[in-house]
């Protein structure tokens, strides 16, 4: 069985991993150092409108996405078909999809990188 690892939960990672899931007889992991997935140009509307609009922008990646291990970590280098994890951890892989996506350092309300959904609702 082929190990695919995905590094990278935002909208690209987790469409990928939502198709190879429809895929028999491979392994999927996650690897994200949150908890959950949020669509992040949906944020400053949810600020805006919160209550059930705000809450639906984010999901738990149990709960979003069966059948596929999420690992919340870091990624911190790739060697030789082999992942390092923040925290001494390697991951050995068949293939590896980067999917890291980008950052918003000065507007944090974008993209979140709270490790759990309630510390993220509690700022939008």
């Amino acid at each position: 069985m082929k190990h695919i690892v995905v590094v990278g939960g935002g909208v690209a990672g987790k469409k990928v991993v939502s198709e190879l899931i429809k895929v028999h007889n491979i392994k999927v992991t996650l690897i994200d150092p949150k908890e959950y997935f949020e669509v992040p140009y949906a944020q400053l509307r949810a600020m805006v409108d919160g209550g059930a609009f705000s809450s639906s922008t984010r999901a738990l990646y149990s709960k979003l996405i069966s059948g596929v291990t999420h690992i919340k970590a870091r990624a911190i280098g790739v060697k030789n078909n082999t992942l390092a994890l923040e925290g001494g951890e390697n991951l050995s892989f068949d293939y590896l999809v980067i999917a890291t996506g980008a950052s918003f350092p000065t507007m944090s309300v974008i993209k979140g990188d709270d490790g759990t959904i309630e510390k993220r609702n509690e700022l939008i």
